[in-house]
């Protein structure tokens, strides 16, 4: 049988390409951090998204409360080193020895920090953490990280100014509450099928393939869904909010609603970017072992290539679903680097992979009972 035959049809093209293409420019040239006007135009954006389709779509406003950080630096003998704060970063001056041989009391020197070397750090006990990324010239302007660690990225440039000397970090940040909201909507009954997609951004950048770009398919595939779409499942979308701060967003919607009667959970979280693939492991551990052999079978059928590959360093938004015992499906890429820069705009999206993906996950949801 063709993959046409299995309901992979011609990628999305004409005037439904060039509408999601606008709508993507329209919200993916917003910073959407909590706390900011260009969060709250996002949400007015996907509002009115949502009433177009019309389906019906609920809201769940939420509070929540951290350091926001608005500058740092690095002091090293008689020079100033600029610097950019991670998310939840506290107030305050941070004085050690700069090294990647960290311990206790140390300022640890980290490459592309991420959640398992943030345990190992956490584990040491260091002051703070300074971190960059080796092949590229850009500021990372990370996420929240767990246990209160002040975390400042610099530019590749600036490291041999830094290692294995003596500095101070200087922190400016401001502890306050600010408000989310998230989304939800779904078409069909039977059990729930989850396709959830991350609304915010980190300071600064506009996160396009993580994760914008996922907003606006699950929006799409909602409206074509809606045509005809009735059962054996309920599919339920949701538009999480606060994900770069601590995922509060989807533990809020949970604790809301609870899991009962939960098949799976499939997350959009980079989708839009070149490579394809499927996140089948990441940081707390496997993903859903039936769900993923599921697709595979479905992606072999329609043939699509794509990549299975492990993400040991990730914190994905599904996991709240998956610590519930939710079998989760991980669709991604491989654009990890631009991930948290100012490069992860609205030109590092592939919209022809963005439309592949439209009708894969589209093909897939309506046969999932099937294969």
């Amino acid at each position: 049988m063709t993959a046409t035959g299995y309901g992979l049809r011609p990628f999305m093209k004409g005037e439904q390409a060039n509408l999601f293409k606008d709508l993507a420019y329209k919200l993916l040239t917003e910073n959407r951090l909590l706390g900011t006007e260009g969060h709250k135009r996002a949400l007015r954006i996907i509002d009115s998204l949502l009433a177009y389709t019309g389906g019906r779509h609920t809201k769940e406003p939420f509070e929540a409360k951290g350091w926001f950080p608005t500058k740092a630096w690095i002091e090293v003998e008689d020079k100033r080193v600029p610097a950019v704060p991670f998310l939840g970063s506290p107030q305050g001056e941070y004085e050690g020895y700069t090294t990647r041989n960290y311990f206790k009391d140390h300022i640890a020197l980290i490459e592309n920090m991420d959640y398992i070397k943030l345990s190992h750090a956490l584990s040491k006990e260091v002051k703070a953490v300074i971190t960059y990324r080796p092949f590229s010239e850009s500021y990372i302007y990370g996420p929240l990280m767990e246990g209160g660690l002040p975390v400042v990225s610099v530019r590749r440039e600036d490291v041999e100014l830094l290692e294995d000397r003596r500095v101070k970090i200087v922190i400016k940040s401001e502890q306050k509450g600010v408000r989310g909201c998230n989304f939800v909507f779904e078409v069909g009954r039977g059990p729930v099928v989850y396709i959830i997609a991350c609304m915010d951004t980190t300071a600064e950048t506009y996160g396009a393939v993580f994760n914008g770009i996922s907003v606006l398919l699950a929006i799409f595939l909602y409206q074509e869904l809606l045509k005809s779409y009735e059962r054996p499942y309920r599919l339920r979308f949701l538009l999480a909010d606060a994900c770069e701060l601590g995922n509060l967003g989807v533990s809020h919607h949970i604790n809301l609603k609870g899991l009962k009667h939960v098949s799976y959970c499939i997350n959009l979280e980079g989708v839009g970017g070149f490579n394809p693939s499927v996140i089948y492991r990441d940081r707390e551990g496997y993903n859903g072992e039936k769900i993923n052999e599921l697709f595979l079978k479905h992606v072999e059928d329609v043939g699509f290539k794509i990549s299975f590959l492990p993400a040991s360093g990730l914190k994905p938004t599904h996991i709240p679903f998956r610590n519930k015992g939710v079998e989760c499906l991980h669709l991604s890429s491989d654009a990890s680097l631009i991930r948290h820069t100012i490069q992860d705009n609205y030109d590092a999206v592939s919209f022809e992979h963005t439309f592949m993906w439209y009708d894969v996950i589209l093909s897939f949801l309506r046969r999932l009972h099937r294969l």
